[in-house]
């Protein structure tokens, strides 16, 4: 009987070993059946992460938390992930480590960061070699931010109540009224200027109408020159006119022949208005005989006694030809 029992307990002592090294394994996420990677993370703060805290991608759990140190610079931490090996992750992964229920049980989540909800995330990317991380805020500092948050919005609502008084009550219902006041003019304005808009539509359109009615008589004018000008009678007035132009040359021709004909007759009359001038200073001097008998008055009255006695001997020859002519015949 002792025999039987020292083997019973026995049994439970091995059975209670197996139990307790084969729990060990599940809670790391070592299984008999699937072999196993380890991945590196870097983050900037993990939190309330534990060692053994599940790994999870897409929801379903891949592996555990196998371990967590600051790294030697002290500016990140380093966590140790024993990983399923047959798991694909995305190209670009990152893990984010978040509360995994509301009882302090936190897990480490594998995601894509290129995923739009993923970007919003301030990655930690410490190690090139390792996954970037990023951990949530814990429900702690949740609710601490929280209660800062409805701190701030009673102080808000308490200087609302303090702003909001009756006389602040009654001058709203004033401006209420007001704006209402303000809104039916807008409407009547609105009303009128709608008429004014479908009378102004109108006159656009019969102006439009004239614009087009115009613009068929100006086509129709230009249809019309179009067969003037195929016409022969524009090609024979073309021809008239090169010959007025030809006309016209030949006559500017003569008109600048002219021009240089009378250019060289005032050329030759500015000559003998020059000699002339010339002439008129001498007499003016005193030169010559004409000059000296314009200067020299005695001359002049010499010259009236030899006309005049010449007149005198012009009488005696007509009253007493004889006296100077002798004719004999025989």
């Amino acid at each position: 009987m002792t025999r039987r029992r020292e083997i019973l307990v026995g049994l439970v002592v091995i059975l209670g070993i197996a139990i307790g090294v084969f729990g060990t394994l599940w809670l790391q996420g070592i299984t008999l059946a699937r072999t196993t990677v380890l991945v590196d993370a870097s983050f900037e703060d993990v939190g309330q992460l534990m060692d053994g805290n599940s790994v999870k991608y897409r929801g379903v759990s891949i592996g555990r938390v196998s371990s967590i140190a600051v790294d030697a610079s002290g500016m990140s931490v380093r966590v140790v992930m024993r990983i399923a090996s047959d798991v694909e992750f995305p190209r670009q992964a990152g893990a984010i480590a978040s509360p995994e229920s509301m009882f302090g049980d936190w897990q480490v989540d594998i995601v894509d960061m290129q995923d739009e909800r993923s970007q919003v995330y301030d990655w930690y990317m410490g190690n090139p070699e390792a996954l970037p991380g990023y951990a949530l805020p814990d429900m702690s500092e949740l609710t601490q931010q929280a209660q800062v948050i409805a701190d701030n919005v009673t102080d808000i609502m308490e200087r609302v109540e303090i702003a909001f008084t009756e006389e602040t009550a009654q001058n709203v219902a004033a401006l209420i009224d007001n704006i209402e006041g303000v809104s039916e003019q807008i409407a009547i304005l609105v009303d009128q200027q709608a008429d004014d808009f479908t009378e102004m539509t109108a006159e656009l359109r019969v102006a439009a109408t004239q614009v087009g009615d115009a613009a068929g008589a100006v086509e129709a004018t230009f249809s019309r020159m179009d067969t003037l000008l195929a016409g022969e009678e524009v090609d024979s007035l073309v021809t008239d006119l090169q010959t007025v132009a030809s006309n016209m040359r030949e006559a500017s021709q003569e008109m600048t022949n002219t021009a240089r004909s009378l250019q060289s007759t005032l050329s030759r009359a500015d000559t003998t208005f020059e000699h002339v001038n010339r002439i008129a200073a001498q007499i003016e001097a005193g030169e010559g005989g004409f000059g000296r008998l314009l200067s020299d008055t005695s001359l002049v009255v010499r010259a009236e006694g030899a006309l005049a006695q010449l007149n005198f001997l012009l009488e005696d020859l007509r009253e007493n030809p004889n006296r100077y002519f002798r004719l004999s015949i025989f």
